[in-house]
């Protein structure tokens, strides 16, 4: 007997989703934090992950296994990458007076990420990680993470938002 697997709807995404909205029962002084963050990393990027492949299935768009969100993101349609990139500003401009100059657009952040960053998170202490300069592994940065999901979620899966109020020019600092 031969079993079909079925991708499930994209729904599932949102107990996902939940469970990387979870706040940390640590302050930032507790080194237990880090630990919080990098596992909150971890989920929040495959849930990017998930929902660029979820993307490119439902244009039609192949695409290999891999986890490379640069290049899952570039294969999306042209007409959606600056859709994508819009409301990924409106979000930095809504939460963020400043933030690293990486996070500056989608494809800079995705860039930023590397080929694997799922595998840079885990192993964030290991030599050869190096994202910004040597010596310096890839930030953990759950909530920068969380822009950058929910951009997927609204401009990709139409998601729905409430009406965003601009309180910010988002400024960028050079991450070096």
């Amino acid at each position: 007997m031969v079993i079909q697997e079925k991708k499930p709807e994209i729904t599932w995404i949102l107990g996902l989703l939940s469970y990387f909205e979870t706040q940390s029962p640590y302050d930032l002084p507790d080194v237990r934090r880090m630990g919080f963050d990098v596992g909150r990393q971890v989920v929040g990027l495959y849930l990017a992950e998930m929902l660029l492949k979820y993307s490119l299935d439902r244009y039609g768009t192949p695409h290999r296994a891999h986890h490379n969100l640069l290049d899952l993101y570039l294969k999306l349609p042209r007409d959606l990458r600056p859709i994508a990139e819009q409301k990924y500003n409106e979000l930095l401009n809504a939460e963020l007076e400043w933030t690293w100059e990486v996070y500056e657009s989608v494809e800079s952040f995705l860039s930023y990420l590397g080929r694997n960053a799922i595998k840079d998170t885990r192993y964030f202490w290991e030599s050869g990680i190096h994202h910004c300069a040597p010596g310096y592994s890839i930030l953990i940065a759950p909530q920068e993470l969380r822009l950058l999901i929910y951009c997927l979620l609204i401009a990709l899966h139409g998601f729905p938002e409430k009406p965003l109020e601009r309180r910010f020019k988002t400024t960028f600092r050079p991450l070096e």
